[in-house]
């Protein structure tokens, strides 16, 4: 598959982004141009007349890159590469097989080397699973029992190991400040010698 990446002014009612946007172009026919958005994976074709005019307005990024804009085609492969696994999470469809080539050439990887994940079409929402809680649900069991933000974050490292450790301690933080006021629950804040400064929902009648 024989593929490009470039910006593309397009006013198009089938367009994810009207205007400007950065596009892969998979497949060029004699009337129609095939494109992939790379973050809402949304696969869709335009006339060759109206994707002439909008590249006409943009630059070319792979596979000749001459506007000078920095371009790192192993982000680009581990974004669409990311985007597969939380679509299929989420069992959102989408054009899978398409994704995974793009992804295979802009790493220069054989396509079996592109981990594929399955495609859920129309299945409705993920159910979760009563045996595994949430990630605020996690949160909270910790303040019950009392944390630091890094017991935490390893905690739900261990529960959730596809979840990126930043972000988590991002949710942990944030969480820390939100939970109180939405449970209506009071927060202790413990300095410990050892530990360090632990986070604990109070009993009833605790400091704040």
């Amino acid at each position: 598959m024989a593929i490009e990446v470039r910006t593309l002014n397009l006013q198009n009612d089938k367009a994810p982004v009207s205007g400007n946007a950065l596009y892969i172009v998979v497949e060029q026919k004699e009337r129609v141009v095939v494109l992939l958005h790379p973050v809402q994976l949304a696969k869709f074709e335009i006339s060759a007349t109206e994707y002439r005019e909008a590249a006409d307005k943009g630059v070319m990024l792979y596979p000749i890159n001459n506007s000078g804009t920095k371009f790192d085609r192993e982000m680009m492969s581990n974004l669409l590469i990311a985007k597969m696994k939380d679509y299929s999470k989420r069992q959102k469809g989408y054009a899978a097989q398409v994704v995974r080539h793009c992804a295979a050439e802009l790493s220069g990887l054989e396509v079996t080397k592109i981990p594929m994940y399955k495609e859920n079409v129309e299945r409705g929402p993920v159910q979760r699973s009563a045996k595994r809680p949430g990630v605020i649900d996690a949160i909270v069991e910790q303040l019950h029992k009392g944390a630091t933000i890094d017991e935490m974050v390893a905690a739900l490292k261990e529960t959730f190991p596809d979840r990126n450790a930043d972000g988590m301690r991002t949710t942990v933080r944030c969480q820390i400040n939100r939970l109180p006021a939405k449970l209506s629950l009071k927060m202790d804040k413990i300095e410990d010698k050892k530990r360090g400064q632990i986070f604990k929902f109070a009993a009833a009648g605790g400091k704040k």
